[in-house]
């Protein structure tokens, strides 16, 4: 993993393992947290990476997979998925390593979170039953913890994350024959905007709600400007920052709190090269064969 600016161009680097999936810088900025794949253990388990010590721990040691991992807004306690009951449920652990692990939320299909409210009251949940769309609910963590459907249709929605002021939701939808992003009012549902115009996954908010950076179709890292307001939403052009794959392979994963910066997968892109065969006095060769 690696420090991206805004222009695609590595400037520093980060924890010396690779995510399986996601990684979430913490409220303030001072650590990170993601899912790699232990070939010990062979379990997708947490890590918390420190970035100011340049410090990776374990986090999490059940013998069973804790991925997707994401912080409460007070920067103490760290939401997961785990399948250690059988199926993926969700889990919140605090961030010291003090206490264990306790079950918050489990139903008939897999649970994996994806966002949460600033005031942290609600848990966005990409859900999916067996043999089902992806789905998104959301649980009043001050309520009864229940499964509360928020958009579920006949086509995959997920990846459902909240804005910073807490009354909208990006998230990625393939309604359309393909995926594109999308914003909702939260937690209740009502209007949509479709921010993407040329596909587009993987929605991320900036820190200060002023911007939405996704993935396009043709590889590209997009950011569209957003004004937000109690009940009205303006978007502006989606403008492309720079390629996903030119000399190196990048998949962002989060964004510094300045918004200057992307926490990003970096890998060296392997191009086939054709050989190329030099051949020297031909000309002597042309004559010996018409002779």
């Amino acid at each position: 993993m690696a420090w991206v600016n805004r222009a695609g161009t590595v400037v520093g680097e980060l924890a010396n393992r690779t995510p399986s999936y996601f990684a979430r810088l913490s409220p303030d900025g001072t650590r990170m947290v993601f899912d790699d794949y232990d070939a010990e253990s062979r379990n997708t388990d947490l890590w918390l990476y420190d970035i100011r010590r340049d410090v990776t721990t374990r986090f999490t040691f059940e013998a069973a997979d804790d991925l997707v991992p994401y912080w409460m807004p007070d920067g103490e306690q760290v939401l997961f998925s785990s399948n250690r009951n059988g199926q993926y449920e969700l889990f919140q652990k605090a961030a010291s390593g003090a206490e264990e692990a306790r079950l918050l939320l489990a139903d008939d299909f897999e649970i994996y979170p994806t966002g949460v409210s600033p005031d942290g009251r609600y848990v966005v949940l990409t859900c999916r039953k067996q043999n089902s769309k992806w789905d998104i609910y959301y649980t009043d963590l001050q309520g009864d913890r229940k499964a509360i459907p928020y958009l579920v249709t006949e086509f995959n929605e997920w990846l459902g994350t909240v804005s910073p002021d807490g009354r909208w939701l990006a998230y990625q939808s393939d309604e359309s024959g393909k995926y594109e992003i999308y914003i909702r009012p939260f937690p209740r549902g009502g209007g949509k905007w479709q921010l993407s115009t040329g596909g587009g996954q993987g929605p991320i908010w900036s820190r200060d709600g002023r911007e939405v950076f996704f993935d396009s179709e043709n590889g590209k890292l997009m950011r569209v400007e957003v004004q937000t307001g109690d009940q009205t939403l303006r978007t502006g052009i989606p403008e492309p920052l720079f390629d996903l794959a030119g000399r190196e392979q990048i998949v962002v994963l989060d964004v510094s709190s300045d918004g200057t910066r992307f926490v990003a997968e970096v890998s060296a892109i392997e191009r086939s090269i054709n050989p190329v065969t030099l051949v020297l006095n031909w000309q002597r060769d042309m004559e010996r064969k018409f002779q």
